[in-house]
């Protein structure tokens, strides 16, 4: 999709986005997980063996969205959805 390479970019040339409120409840509590979930700032520049469980956690919810998103947020990541009879394509020569 065109913007997409944008999105990324900002996304990768910012830093990382506060936690989520479920999230940050857990690290307040003293969650060894979650406590492990914040990103460094430069997170964007680490090789993925540099991050811990948590951080992929994290890196998956900026690139994906939150793991249970609102019905309007749902909406909103899907767009317009395009409906076909025929499976898979097939057949529209």
């Amino acid at each position: 999709m065109e913007g997409d390479a944008d999105k990324a970019q900002a996304l990768l040339d910012s830093p990382p986005l506060p936690l989520p409120p479920t999230v940050q409840a857990a690290v307040d509590k003293g969650d060894a997980f979650a406590v492990k979930q914040q990103l460094p700032e430069d997170w964007a520049t680490k090789r993925p063996e540099e991050l811990t469980s948590g951080q992929f956690v994290e890196l998956t919810r900026l690139f994906f969205g939150p793991a249970n998103p609102t019905a309007e947020e749902l909406q909103a990541s899907l767009g317009v959805k395009v409906w076909r009879k025929m499976k898979h394509g097939k057949g529209l020569d």
